[in-house]
């Protein structure tokens, strides 16, 4: 398929997404149970391989719910299915700098070192 048909392709879904996005909001109360729909279907999204379209969802979540950080988790997986890894890991640190707790992030954090051969980086993020 040449560029310009995906590009139009695209263009043609986003009104539908938007209107997916319309109804997810529509059907819940606060920004965290908004949130938590958008994510489902961006979720959703990326597992079938619709990168363009889960990361239109995620950044969606971050405006139901500024300060959340789990839209942030998941365009960073949105980078590394992409291959963007550096922005992919740069989101990452970010999660992490917001919620040292959040496991799935500091497990991409320490896979990625592992990957890069930086073994202490990799016991570090195992150990927080």
């Amino acid at each position: 398929m040449s560029a310009g048909k995906a590009s139009a392709r695209r263009a043609r879904r986003g009104p539908a997404l938007a209107l997916v996005a319309l109804a997810t909001l529509a059907a819940c109360d606060g920004p965290a149970e908004r949130e938590a729909a958008i994510l489902e279907r961006g979720k959703a999204l990326l597992e079938a391989g619709a990168l363009d379209d889960a990361r239109q969802m995620f950044r969606s979540a971050e405006r139901v719910n500024p300060g959340s950080v789990e839209p942030l988790y998941l365009l960073a997986l949105v980078h590394e299915a992409e291959g963007a890894r550096h922005a992919a890991a740069a989101l990452l640190r970010d999660v992490v700098a917001a919620a040292p707790r959040h496991v799935p992030a500091r497990l991409e954090l320490g896979h990625f070192a592992y990957e890069a051969k930086d073994l202490d980086r990799a016991l570090g993020h195992a150990d927080a």
